[in-house]
């Protein structure tokens, strides 16, 4: 980086006739170039000097773009640097797929297009913030100082409902193309004739990838794809979008309106499947940061909130019964001022992993705040609730956690309220519930599990 108030840009071209180009294009929306015709040479600059993005076209001399792009991507200190890949609109086939596996953060076509050049940089930045929320704010408030953290990995299941894809196509053109390759992947396909049947069924399901036509009847796909990045649920799902080959206003459009990606008719196949397999790998890796708290690995409390109310839509139309455990532990507060917040760290890390290690793989347990937990329960009665809140409140007592910097051996107790969705109105309801329960828990002495139902039996 040249300054804390600008973002430097490499550019890998082989032509040098092109470099004024692409300084004229990029200064003028206030970055700074560094350029170079070889390949190798741009590596080596990178390890001297890491931009904070580098664009690369595909057949630089030397060291050819999708080998400089496999090189960073592979190198853990650089691995994060975005990369956009640039490639001739008369590439093979084969071209596009090595391309597209060297995992290029964006991937634009030449002859550059200035507006394209730019909106793909600013894309690729915004998509290694740790939220996009957090992101929108500060993209919106000053693009330039909003710098990226150098590695980020994945470490924990993807939080998707998985296998879900919504395809949006009034003639079917796309389906014919990809209908196999989807169910080969085990994903469950929804079809959408139009706009508004996209949108009825987004609002009662939840996807994990869309693909849409862009050029639609009443609603295009680039509206329904800005409608759907306003849902709360939505912002972080790949909708990739299919248009034409002459409709580069429309592309751009389409990718300022929210999309993750296109692809231009004619297409095959298996740039689409490597298009989506790239998309979900960015989604993926957004969500590992925005939903999994940092401390205990587990589901936070940004995650419980939508998964909640999915689950209770889910569990009310289906007429199945959800139940809901809210856990503690009891007297954190004075372990933190005992043995220090290390030990307190230790404790909730300790927690989590037994909690986690006994549920189900439907389950979901998060962290709901502080030392809080929340297990989340699908299609099951208020009475297997209990039944398991009673064996994690043994399993926790009987567990030692050791504090290796203090030499420490403490044992905790946690207190459980279990409510069910049974006869309740919303999830908000619920989780009320579970929380009276709690603290009944708590007032009768702790180190015990405490059923809503109980509670509203006595006070009849």
């Amino acid at each position: 980086m040249t300054g804390l108030n600008s973002i430097t840009v490499m550019v890998v071209d082989k032509d040098p006739d092109k470099e004024q180009g692409y300084r004229d294009c990029l200064k003028g929306a206030g970055y700074e170039i560094v350029f170079h015709t070889d390949g190798q040479a741009a590596l080596d600059a990178v390890e001297k000097q890491p931009p904070d993005v580098v664009v690369a076209d595909m057949f630089s001399n030397s060291l050819n773009g999708i080998q400089l792009c496999h090189r960073l991507k592979q190198a853990e200190e650089h691995a994060n640097i975005p990369f956009i890949l640039m490639t001739s609109g008369f590439d093979t086939l084969n071209a596009k797929i090595r391309g597209l596996k060297a995992k290029p953060d964006e991937y634009i076509r030449t002859p550059m297009n200035p507006d394209e050049l730019l909106f793909r940089i600013k894309n690729a930045l915004l998509k290694f913030v740790e939220t996009k929320r957090i992101l929108k704010f500060a993209y919106q408030t000053d693009p330039t100082v909003y710098h990226l953290p150098r590695k980020v990995k994945p470490q924990s299941p993807d939080p998707t409902d998985g296998g879900s894809v919504l395809i949006v196509d009034p003639t079917k053109s796309i389906l014919k193309r990809v209908e196999s390759e989807f169910k080969n992947a085990g994903c469950k396909l929804d079809i959408a004739l139009n706009g508004k049947q996209a949108i009825e069924l987004v609002n009662a399901h939840q996807y994990q990838l869309i693909l849409s036509d862009g050029e639609m009847e009443e609603m295009d796909g680039y509206e329904l794809c800005h409608y759907i990045r306003n849902l709360k649920n939505y912002e972080l799902v790949p909708f990739i979008f299919v248009c034409r080959e002459t409709e580069q206003n429309i592309r751009l459009r389409g990718l300022r309106l929210g999309a993750d990606d296109y692809i231009t008719y004619p297409f095959e196949s298996a740039e689409l499947m490597q298009k989506v397999t790239n998309a979900m790998d960015k989604s993926r890796l957004i969500r590992e940061h925005t939903f999994i708290d940092k401390l205990t690995r587990i589901y936070n409390r940004g995650y419980f909130d939508l998964v909640i109310r999915k689950e209770f839509r889910r569990h009310t139309r289906g007429k199945q019964t959800l139940s809901l455990v809210m856990t503690d532990i009891d007297f954190f507060k004075k372990v933190n001022d005992t043995y220090g917040h290390q030990a307190g760290d230790v404790i909730l890390k300790s927690v989590a992993g037994i909690l986690k290690d006994q549920l189900r793989d439907t389950d979901i347990v998060a962290r709901y705040g502080g030392e809080e937990f929340a297990l989340v329960l699908p299609e099951t009665p208020e009475t297997a609730a209990m039944k398991l809140a009673k064996n994690l409140r043994k399993k926790i007592e009987s567990e030692v956690c050791r504090v290796e910097h203090k030499k420490l051996e403490l044992s905790v107790t946690m207190s459980f309220g279990v409510s069910s969705s049974k006869g309740v109105e919303s999830s908000t309801d619920l989780i009320s519930n579970s929380d009276s329960a709690l603290y009944e828990a708590k007032k009768s002495g702790r180190n015990r599990v405490c059923r809503y139902s109980s509670l509203t039996k006595a006070a009849q």
